[in-house]
């Protein structure tokens, strides 16, 4: 549930931003594109806490352009306290910091009080943080040592496609970036875009939707974090900088919604309202314990996996999580990391009548 809250306030908040920053016709075209997103939908209903860093991402940028339109300490206090819980929710929305910056050097000689607010601002989150690094440097998987891998350029399309919905939709959406550019480049002669075209609000949005996903690439070589849900924020700025393009066109506003349409038919076409899900535990438990023996053996792959599991086999062990792992092996149910065999050594094969293997992800 608190997904989904955090979903629909993200889509307020995208709309709000969008219809006090830019205009009604670009919140309109924004909000469709993100209603519409597979990506979106997904994380909306999964108990994580990647919903969540969405509405926390679109705050930061409603802020931070408060902060640029007329800086106040207001803003610089709020834009300190949501980008450090966006650091404390998820350490891979850094990229979002790396976005901003680069946004705060358009201004940095027109307008030097949102500057230094900002900077205060970033100063007082990084203090706040020191003490968390050691742990967060901890944690840092490593390659060969962790369920994921580093990726090659297959790993790229796959995350990607995720991202974006399908292939189809990938080859759409930076199909329209790229001829967005080449407008933009044709704009200063044949003046495509309207006479009140922002260029820094248009590269802020195209940096937020490129910069998260190549830069997670790029460091996901030495640690491997390149999983589209890591990055899911920056379908913020794609769906900003095409909502943004197709609004700032120098025509009326019923043929920008007549071009808009066919984008919105084949997001139609491709969304999903009831998303697949990866493991439904909540109707397997009940049948792996309709065929389970008394002494049946239960094994769980990915090893990772044993607490859903667990929530539905035997809520008491779940709930004693300190010692959860030793009573499902009283009951025969375990699983080992890659490499660990120990337990594999302690089981007596001559009393187990048979063996159950659940594997999860499939």
């Amino acid at each position: 549930m608190f997904s989904v809250i955090s979903s629909v306030l993200a889509s307020g908040v995208l709309f709000l931003f969008a219809r006090k920053f830019i205009d009604r016709t670009t919140a309109i075209f924004v909000s469709i594109l993100f209603l519409l997103s597979n990506a979106q939908q997904y994380y909306a209903i999964e108990v994580r806490p990647y919903a969540f860093v969405q509405l926390l991402c679109i705050s930061s940028f409603y802020i931070y352009f408060s902060l640029l339109s007329n800086a106040k300490i207001k803003h610089l206090i709020l834009l300190f306290i949501i980008n450090l819980l966006l650091l404390f929710t998820h350490y891979l929305t850094i990229f979002i910091f790396i976005v901003q910056f680069i946004g705060i050097l358009f201004y940095l000689k027109k307008n030097r009080k949102a500057v230094l607010c900002y900077f205060i601002s970033q100063v007082l989150v990084l203090i706040s943080i020191i003490p968390w690094l050691r742990i967060a440097f901890s944690n840092i998987p490593k390659s060969g040592a962790f369920w994921n891998h580093s990726p090659d350029y297959f790993g790229f399309r796959w995350a990607t496609n995720i991202l974006l919905g399908n292939e189809m939709l990938y080859y759409i959406f930076n199909g329209l970036v790229i001829f967005s550019l080449i407008l933009y480049l044709l704009n200063k002669k044949l003046k495509i875009f309207k006479h009140d075209f922002n260029s820094k609000y248009y590269f802020l949005f195209l940096f937020l939707y490129f910069i998260p996903i190549i830069l997670d690439f790029v460091i996901s070589q030495y640690t491997p974090v390149f999983v589209e849900r890591y990055f899911l924020y920056s379908l913020f700025g794609l769906f900003l900088f095409i909502a943004y393009s197709f609004s700032q066109l120098n025509i009326k506003s019923i043929y920008k919604s007549i071009v808009f349409c066919p984008l919105v038919v084949l997001l139609m076409m491709s969304f999903n309202i009831t998303q697949e899900r990866q493991d439904d535990w909540k109707h397997v438990v009940p049948e792996i314990k309709k065929i389970k023996e008394k002494n049946s053996l239960i094994y769980i792959s990915a090893s990772y996996k044993y607490k859903d599991f667990c929530f539905y086999y035997d809520l008491d062990a779940f709930k004693d999580y300190n010692h959860t792992i030793d009573r499902l092996e009283k009951q025969n149910v375990i699983f080992t990391k890659f490499g660990e065999f120990d337990k594999w050594k302690k089981i007596h094969f001559d009393n187990i009548t048979k063996v159950i293997y659940l594997q999860a992800h499939s």
